[in-house]
Order: C-alpha cells, then sequence, then structure tokens
C-alpha cells in the first residue's frame, strides 16, 4: 500500500524499513485480534530510526480506510515530538498526490462493492 500510493518529501514511492512495518502493523491490528482491547504501544528504538515517520504513515492508513472522523491520540514524551508526528499526518493529507491517490482508492472500493 504505501510503495503505490504513499510517497515521501521528495515525491518518491515511499519505502518502508521493516522496524517501521512492525511499527505500522501493530498500531492498526488489535492485540490478539480482540476489538474490545485498546491499541497501545510503546517503541524503544534509537533516534532516526523512523519511528515518529511510520506512526504517522499509520494514522494516515487508519484515516483513510477506518474512520476519518475518529479522534487519534498523539502521546509523546514533549509536545515537540506530538508537533512533528502530527505535521507528518497534516503534510500526507494535504498532499495533492496522496489526496488524489485515496480518492482513486475510495472510488474504486464503492464501485467494486
Amino acid at each position: 500500500f504505501c510503495a503505490t500510493y504513499l510517497v515521501d518529501s521528495e515525491q518518491r514511492p515511499l519505502r518502508l524499513r521493516p522496524l517501521q512495518m512492525d511499527i505500522i502493523v501493530n498500531a492498526l491490528t488489535y492485540p490478539n485480534g480482540d476489538k474490545n482491547k485498546q491499541r497501545k504501544m510503546a517503541i524503544l528504538a534509537p533516534r532516526g530510526s523512523g519511528k515518529s515517520w511510520a506512526l504517522s504513515v499509520a494514522v494516515v492508513i487508519y484515516m483513510f480506510f477506518k474512520r476519518f472522523r475518529d479522534l487519534v491520540f498523539i502521546i509523546a514524551p514533549t509536545e515537540d515530538q506530538c508537533a512533528l508526528i502530527f505535521n507528518y499526518v497534516f503534510q500526507r493529507l494535504l498532499d495533492p498526490a496522496t489526496t488524489y491517490r485515496a480518492l482513486a482508492i475510495l472510488t474504486k472500493t464503492q464501485h467494486t462493492s
């Protein structure tokens, strides 16, 4: 999905590292498949490993495919870190290429349903 529908800051197809993929999968799946359990995660990895970027991609995917109007809480040790993740999400949602790709997905989904 990411390489097809999302782009990086240089407008290249988004490529994720294995750690980033693990973060996204864990952020988007319920613990033990139980939808009654809340999703919570703590990520311990070195600076520059792409933790914030991966979380922002997970939020964008969630908002496209699940619930655009739902509240998504970003909790981080500092306000600056929260702002960084929020801005990543905001940039992806304002990016015309991302928006057009999302509309194409939604249109295709509605026509095949």
